[in-house]
């Protein structure tokens, strides 16, 4: 069973990631092979951790809160690897406050005055965890 397998695997210590070849040697490839030989379940945060990134892209910050408590068990909440989801809000956040393209100075500033006030919409589903 899953749930039995995946405890073992935890217990172990074994560093996947270590074990792939040099070139696929970051979580992104890590988890596209373990997706295609059905083994995605021995990382449920780092797999959550994608989809909460495409989650906070596409839904309004209210559902966030939500989708979490949905999909994420509360076992899982106390796991080490659950900062990894904040990992996921930091990275947005940060690629939203500090946007690569160049603007004008005071359109960049309106932009992340802008933007600052839309981020902090997510303050409350950050204070749940």
């Amino acid at each position: 069973d899953r749930e039995w397998l995946t405890e073992l695997f935890q217990l172990s210590k074994v560093n996947m990631q270590k074990m792939l070849p040099e070139i696929d040697q970051n979580k992104d490839r890590m988890l596209e092979i373990l997706e295609g030989k059905g083994l995605s379940f021995l990382f449920p945060l780092m797999k959550l951790e994608k989809e909460l990134l495409k989650q906070i892209k596409m839904d309004p910050p209210q559902t966030i809160y939500k989708w979490i408590k949905d999909n994420i068990s509360p076992k899982l909440h106390v796991d080490k690897g659950f900062v990894n989801l904040v990992t996921s809000f930091l990275q947005y956040i940060s690629n939203e406050v500090c946007p690569t393209e160049e603007l004008g100075l005071s359109a960049a500033l309106a932009k992340q005055l802008e933007q600052e006030k839309q981020l902090l919409l997510f303050k409350p589903v950050m204070q749940k965890f």
